[in-house]
């Protein structure tokens, strides 16, 4: 009996220092939540999933979201299935800062992988009497770019398991892995956002 191949999606995660993505991945696959920020440089995690029975490797790639690393980040990017866009629901300037700076950079390095935007942090939504990146604004944006969009809790895993899956699911299918390159997201329909 031969072992089942294992085809591997490699998901790039980019967006603002501070918003979760290390938290996003760390709760993702030990169920755990870190206590302790620590500022990321390149870290890469893998976790394999079934889907339809099938065993798929995600290959998780954590970058910095510091411009410091403006010109060391896209190194990652060429070979890409999915870039996984995350900012903070409590943190508007990480939102205005994806059609500023994430979407014309992942443009550069990789004009056909497949895009997630992530709202992280919905735990502290309700805690705060700052203003806050509603789900409506999040899927307008979403929909606008052509990406899938969640929202989920590192910290309470609300969303995050389900939520991993159903969307590795519908990236695993031969046809949706890649978007076309004259689909490429657009930066400039962002600007026309309605709060």
């Amino acid at each position: 009996m031969t072992d089942e191949p294992v085809r591997t999606l490699k998901c790039v995660l980019v967006g603002d220092a501070a918003v979760g993505k290390t938290s996003l991945i760390v709760s993702y696959t030990t169920n755990g939540y870190p206590q302790n920020y620590v500022p990321t440089a390149f870290d890469n995690y893998s976790v394999v999933v079934r889907v339809d029975k099938k065993p798929i490797r995600l290959q998780l790639c954590d970058t910095a979201g510091q411009s410091s690393f403006d010109t060391l980040r896209p190194l990652s990017y060429p070979d890409a299935d999915v870039f996984v866009i995350v900012y903070s629901v409590v943190d508007p300037q990480s939102f205005a800062e994806i059609s500023a700076h994430w979407l014309p950079e992942i443009n550069r390095g990789n004009p056909v992988a497949q895009v997630l935007l992530v709202g992280t942090q919905v735990d502290l939504r309700w805690q705060t009497s700052k203003d806050t990146v509603s789900t409506a604004k999040g899927r307008q944006l979403a929909s606008q770019i052509g990406a899938e969009f969640f929202e989920c809790s590192a910290l309470t895993q609300h969303n995050l398991k389900q939520v991993w899956v159903l969307k590795y699911v519908r990236l695993s299918h031969p046809c949706c892995t890649r978007r076309k390159a004259d689909n490429q997201i657009s930066t400039s329909t962002s600007a026309h956002l309605k709060n």
